[in-house]
């Protein structure tokens, strides 16, 4: 079930009390409750949602709207939100099932009037919460059901359960390969470049359909579910270049898969129709490529974004690897525990956590590479002593 809160999108079967007018693009939920009437009579198992909204903020005198959410009476999730974002979780099987429909209650405390914040000359009376802009519920199979308990519990564990690496340990510095060519065996998958930059600074540049990508984990589980059936579509691949930057070279944005990545290709050199034309190409085959690469089983997937995932995504993200070929993901988090950073550690079957002090937002700007290098080190020996390796 996807949802759009628009103007065209007849909300009106879905909507309960607690809503503003739907407008182009989103809708205000108002006052300290708003309600969703699902008809959802064909779900049997446990489902996924994600909530897509922006916050109603007014910096240094609102700086942030709390969100509660109950299922039929059931709570399930709390959230404090400062900024647009994703918000995700699980609703339980025993909470929806043998239900004709799905009640959600979406708690706002923080509501706001903008009228009652003069200095920012808004003659708005509505108290305003979240601007709601879309709402995906997704069942989730067995396999991912039991990735989710998994990873909570090795996320949230106080022991930190699982066999450790530090690249600096003496086993590492006996066994972990002295040249950087260990790092041609990591492939970039999502959500930027950093890594990408870190393998071009040491010399090393594998092909990758993700390298110098960006992409939602939400939307590289759907992509792998769909084997990338979408991807390289003339008629969903833009070709463009930044509005505030006009000496940049082109970006693409294949909207069949929501991958925005870089050309490398200037409008000096090519131009925009032609070098779709060949991205429609080049793009397909780099995706049969990611596909090969998953199933030969001789890479480490990376996957890195500056706010972590909720366990959930995590988990339906390696299920969807997983139907290809038991892949191994590698989770880089930050740390601001200097005894973490450059380290790693099987986190559960198939996901390997690495640490390192800073993640930048800024490729080639704030990149911490030796910190990055020895996280990939450490996961490496992890990688190849599980394979029963000597590399």
């Amino acid at each position: 079930m996807h949802i759009r809160f628009t103007r065209e999108a007849g909300l009106e079967r879905y909507l309960g009390n607690g809503w503003s007018v739907p407008e182009a693009r989103f809708t205000w939920a108002t006052g300290s409750e708003s309600w969703l009437l699902l008809p959802m009579a064909h779900i049997s198992r446990a489902c996924y949602f994600s909530f897509h909204l922006w916050p109603h903020i007014r910096l240094g005198r609102l700086n942030q709207q709390r969100l509660g959410i109950d299922v039929n009476g059931h709570h399930i999730a709390d959230f404090s939100i400062s900024e647009r974002q994703t918000i995700c979780g699980v609703i339980e099987r025993r909470f929806i099932e043998k239900k004709a429909a799905v009640c959600i209650r979406l708690s706002h405390p923080d509501s706001a009037r903008p009228i009652d914040f003069p200095e920012f000359h808004i003659n708005d009376d509505r108290r305003l919460s979240f601007a709601y802009e879309a709402l995906v519920i997704e069942e989730i199979d067995e396999r991912e059901e039991d990735l989710v308990l998994s990873l909570r519990n090795a996320r949230f564990s106080d022991r930190y359960p699982g066999q450790w690496q530090a690249a600096s340990s003496p086993e590492a510095r006996a066994y972990a390969p002295m040249s950087f060519d260990f790092l041609n065996c990591f492939q970039s998958a999502g959500n930027d470049c950093e890594f990408g930059f870190v393998q071009r600074q040491l010399g090393l540049e594998p092909l990758g359909l993700l390298r110098f990508a960006s992409i939602s984990i939400d939307d590289l589980t759907r992509a792998l579910k769909s084997r990338f059936s979408e991807i390289g579509n003339p008629d969903r691949l833009d070709i463009f270049v930044p509005h505030d930057e006009p000496e940049h070279d082109y970006l693409g944005h294949d909207r069949g898969c929501e991958i925005i990545y870089h050309t490398r290709l200037s409008p000096q050199s090519v131009s925009a129709e032609d070098l779709r034309q060949k991205e429609v190409i080049r793009l397909k085959r780099l995706a049969v490529k990611f596909l090969e690469d998953i199933q030969g089983g001789r890479h480490i997937f990376v996957v890195k974004y500056k706010n972590p995932p909720e366990p959930v995504q995590l988990a339906r993200l390696v299920a969807a690897f997983h139907r290809i070929a038991p892949a191994t993901i590698f989770w880089v988090q930050e740390s601001a525990d200097p005894r973490m950073a450059g380290t790693a550690r099987w986190l559960i079957p198939g996901v390997i956590a690495g640490y390192v002090d800073r993640i930048d937002t800024t490729p080639l700007k704030n990149i911490s590479f030796d910190s990055w290098v020895s996280a990939s080190r450490a996961a490496y020996l992890l990688w190849t002593n599980s394979k029963g390796s000597s590399q």
